[in-house]
């Protein structure tokens, strides 16, 4: 009778537990304009460098579409869509990819040196566009990359970035060492 008892209190407060909105004491003091805006490597700063974190408009899409009709609202860069501090707080799921739109404004160095647009990583697999063109496709979490994205830009227009993130849902079935559980990972881009 007792494990009954907490069946039905499991079924009753299921709904709880994934309403449940995880926050620091810092999550309020987070500039969702400009998240974390200082160089990502110490050691290796630049003069002339450019922080894409900041609100982005988003689009969660079914696999293989593209956002055709516009994005759904903003999200905030570099924090995982399912987060709170994304703002948006939406599962992408495994047969869906969430979309990034942003316009961006470029001096375009005229003394030849190369723009690279620079990830700290994509969890799973990110595929990049800048003005309607695709610059490239990577595969693989929690490895930093970069595009040359200097013969995409056009001089004297505001740029358009477009990225499409589709991040595997991780679903461990069978025993890994001692451990035999299910993960369902963050999706989303990493600083």
């Amino acid at each position: 009778m007792r494990n009954f008892f907490f069946l039905l209190f499991c079924i009753i407060n299921s709904g709880v537990y994934s309403q449940t909105i995880i926050k620091t004491p810092w999550s309020d003091m987070v500039d969702h304009t400009n998240p974390h805006p200082e160089y990502p490597e110490p050691q290796l700063v630049r003069e002339k460098w450019q922080s894409l974190n900041g609100q982005w408009d988003f689009a969660i899409l079914p696999k293989g579409s593209s956002p055709e009709t516009g994005f759904a609202g903003k999200i905030t860069v570099p924090f995982p869509v399912e987060s709170f501090l994304s703002g948006v707080q939406k599962p992408v799921g495994p047969e869906n990819e969430l979309w990034y739109e942003r316009s961006l404004d470029l001096q375009l160095n005229p003394k030849g040196k190369r723009i690279l647009l620079k990830f700290g990583a994509v969890d799973w697999e990110a595929e990049v566009w800048v003005n309607d063109k695709n610059v490239g496709k990577h595969q693989g979490g929690y490895d930093s990359f970069s595009f040359d994205i200097t013969d995409f830009l056009v001089k004297g227009k505001t740029q358009k970035k477009f990225v499409s993130v589709f991040g595997i849902q991780v679903t461990l079935d069978h025993s890994r060492g001692e451990n035999k559980s299910k993960i369902q990972k963050e999706s989303g881009t990493r600083r």
